[in-house]
């Protein structure tokens, strides 16, 4: 699966989650590395594309979600996602529209340290 890394520095952080509909395939790499979604500390978006947000709706874990200020709200459902992502891939073919994520912490400085 593209766009999703698993950090472990202590603290597990997962940097992007993916497309919408690989939330199965996220599971079954976890599993492999001996996780589970609710290992998961927190997670980090580079940026708001379906492919680098689109699991997170499917996602089970009890930790903050990171975003840059324009994308975080698109992830706590303050703003309507764009229909389409640089490939033109219609964010509702994909079941994804208002979506409704907690504790989204808006970053607007680089991130150094968690």
């Amino acid at each position: 699966m593209a766009n999703a890394y698993l950090v472990d520095a202590g603290e597990m952080t997962l940097v992007d989650a993916g497309t919408p509909n690989a939330a199965d395939d996220l599971r079954g790499e976890l599993d492999e590395a001996g996780h589970g979604a609710e290992d998961i500390d927190r997670v980090l978006i580079t940026h708001f594309d379906l492919d680098h947000a689109g699991t997170l709706a499917h996602l089970t874990f009890d930790g903050p979600i990171y975003a840059m200020e324009p994308d975080a709200g698109f992830l706590d459902g303050s703003r309507t996602p764009p229909l389409s992502n640089h490939n033109g891939n219609s964010a509702k073919s994909h079941g994804f529209s208002r979506p409704r994520m907690p504790r989204v912490l808006v970053c607007q400085s680089e991130i150094k340290d968690f």
